[in-house]
């Protein structure tokens, strides 16, 4: 395939990935706003939505690695020691203000979207955390059980005990 062709398919593809990645950070947005609401039916709404986004960021992450093992191909650049910076000094005076420009939008949206997600995953721990110091205080933070001989043990209660 013509390398025109194939910058011009890599441009396109690069623009899909960055609308996902805005779509992604919109709902982080969303997520941000519910959790300080303390409004969780919509909480989960918005994170099952952000799952089918970023899935669809994967996807078309998997089209764009096949897309750049062709272009190595069509330039006989080694895979490994190839970036966007690098694809554009191949490109054509056009593609190469295109892909500029994408690459510089994207860089800083992807900066924010990772901003985004420390948020709401410092949100959801803080969230966390005070819900299972309430608990404590409701139950003297410990967690009654019997054992076959019927006698009653205690444990740590912990409400998760696992990081997502």
């Amino acid at each position: 395939m013509c390398k025109d062709v194939l910058f011009s398919k890599l441009i396109l593809l690069l623009k899909d990935e960055i609308a996902c990645s805005k779509k992604i950070k919109e709902l982080l947005d969303q997520e941000k706003k519910y959790l300080v609401r303390g409004n969780m039916p919509e909480f989960e709404e918005t994170v099952t939505q952000k799952e089918i986004a970023v899935l669809e960021l994967e996807k078309l992450e998997k089209q764009r690695l096949l897309l750049i093992r062709d272009l190595c191909q069509e330039l006989a650049v080694s895979p490994e020691k190839l970036s966007l910076k690098v694809l554009i000094k191949h490109a054509s005076a056009l593609h190469r203000k295109m892909l500029t420009e994408l690459r510089a939008h994207y860089r800083e949206l992807l900066g924010t979207v990772k901003e985004a997600n420390q948020r709401n995953n410092l949100l959801l721990r803080n969230s966390i955390q005070y819900v299972e110091y309430t608990l404590n205080l409701v139950t003297k933070g410990k967690d009654a059980t019997y054992g076959k001989s019927g006698k009653k043990y205690y444990a740590e209660r912990k409400l998760v005990n696992r990081v997502l």
